[in-house]
């Protein structure tokens, strides 16, 4: 988390705490749009996850035969040998990977174990 992040965090701690209810109105105001980022952004992380899926399909990787199961056996090694690791860096000190890990190497490793 940044700093302004987490100033921001600790600023909704404290009003929910003791602020009056017109205080914590007028906080969710003013941060209206902050606070639905995240909504919005992962409305083309969805649509991309989605394609993905539909790719997945027509390329037969859901399909019983030797095809389907190659096709499974290199997702599950991308997936688990690129996510795993890269999704271990969320214990690097700082927050520093925060987003990447949690919107773009998830979705690696989601790969690796999505067919077994």
């Amino acid at each position: 988390m940044d700093r302004k992040s987490n100033t921001r965090c600790l600023q909704f701690i404290e009003i929910s705490r003791s602020g009056s209810w017109l205080e914590q109105i007028r906080y969710r105001y003013d941060s209206f749009w902050a606070n639905r980022l995240e909504s919005i952004m992962i409305i083309p992380m969805n649509i991309f996850l989605f394609l993905t899926g539909v790719r997945l399909i027509r390329s037969g990787a859901l399909a019983p035969d030797e095809k389907g199961k190659a096709i499974r056996g290199t997702m599950l090694r991308w997936g688990l040998g690129l996510g795993l690791p890269l999704n271990l860096l969320i214990f690097v000190p700082g927050s520093l990977f925060a987003i990447p890990v949690r919107y773009v190497f998830a979705p690696v490793l989601s790969l690796g174990y999505m067919l077994l």
